[in-house]
């Protein structure tokens, strides 16, 4: 008489241990993602002087990525429905490997344009999957620690990212920093440290095999159907909300792909005529300059969880917003006052993020 194999439910869930492996395995995936996205931050002025871009260029970069991440991502969870949650992040992560070996392959703005779109159709449904995987491991309260972990190690790549001229030196300075710097050299190693994307999704693909003969995983709900004429039902609140993100983000981010050249431009500007025309200064203002912009991702980190739990403590999120909201319009102002410490302003809006 054959023995019926067990029922699924009749498995152990997972342990806490062999779940927090998988959270970190997914953020170290994810922080592949962010300091891909982040790496060109530095090198507006390398590409400049070496490859004649221009600002408008340049903006191009972080725009070709945002428009392909528009187109996709409403398709990249149908993706992870249609072909499961371990091979659609192991695709979307091999298309930010991609983006990134098409960026640095050729001093091109056309190549280095599709090479940022290849990006953006990979790194933002990358985004949705990790979030997928989270919610199959954890629920609860132990969710939402999970979402700040998560975050929290995706942005200390973008940190990393920002002070890449510091501690890579040797990527962009390969002749010294009395020698003019390199624009490939800094995107090779981007493209190297994206695998990181590709390896946590491999590592996360193993686990989840190991794991559904081992474990009784969550599963997610029935995907809903996707209804444009629903969206018009939502009421007035959410679309504030949308509206109120969109002018943030349209914001925030313009300014983090041009802030390293801007406070570069004012440090040079402090140091004065004889300084900085040496040939060094350029460099460690430059090193300076991606300290500073990495200030509002490293606040961030902190301030966020903190406002969290005030909004959790007091309640009015509205006001909050509100206040937050305010808070941004003496930002870019306060950045062009020689005056005022740029550490001041890059802090003022780090909770919003």
């Amino acid at each position: 008489m054959s023995v019926a194999p067990p029922l699924t439910n009749s498995l152990p869930d997972p342990s806490k241990s062999y779940r927090w492996i998988v959270l970190i395995v997914v953020s170290v995936a994810m922080a592949g993602n962010y300091y891909t996205y982040d790496s060109i931050n530095p090198l507006e002025r390398i590409f400049a002087d070496q490859l004649n871009f221009s600002a408008s260029q340049f903006g191009w970069l972080n725009a070709s990525y945002s428009l392909a991440a528009v187109c996709t991502l409403l398709i990249g969870g149908i993706l992870i429905d249609r072909f499961g949650l371990r091979k659609a992040l192991f695709l979307f992560s091999a298309l930010c490997v991609l983006g990134a070996i098409l960026t640095a392959f050729k001093g091109n703005f056309y190549v280095m344009v599709a090479g940022r779109t290849v990006l953006g159709l990979g790194a933002e449904s990358q985004i949705v999957a990790v979030t997928v995987a989270l919610a199959r491991w954890f629920k609860g309260k132990e969710l939402s620690f999970a979402f700040g972990v998560n975050l929290t190690i995706a942005r200390v790549a973008s940190i990393a990212a920002d002070n890449a001229p510091t501690w890579a030196r040797f990527a962009y300075y390969p002749n010294g920093i009395n020698a003019a710097p390199s624009w490939q050299r800094p995107l090779i190693l981007t493209a190297v440290v994206s695998l990181l994307a590709v390896i946590g999704a491999l590592v996360y693909w193993a686990m989840e095999v190991h794991a559904e003969t081992h474990y009784h995983l969550g599963k997610s709900g029935e995907p809903d159907k996707l209804s444009f004429r629903e969206g018009l039902k939502f009421n007035p609140s959410y679309w504030y909300a949308v509206a109120l993100c969109f002018t943030f983000y349209s914001g925030i981010f313009p300014f983090r792909t041009f802030a390293i050249d801007l406070f570069t431009s004012k440090i040079l500007g402090m140091m004065g005529a004889a300084v900085a025309s040496a040939p060094a200064s350029f460099a460690l203002a430059q090193q300076q300059a991606g300290r500073l912009n990495s200030m509002l991702p490293f606040s961030a980190m902190i301030a966020t969880p903190l406002f969290g739990l005030l909004a959790d403590k007091f309640g009015k999120r509205a006001t909050l917003m509100m206040f937050g909201s305010l808070l941004m319009v003496p930002v870019y102002l306060m950045v062009r006052q020689p005056e005022i410490s740029i550490l001041v302003s890059l802090l003022l809006p780090a909770k919003e993020i």
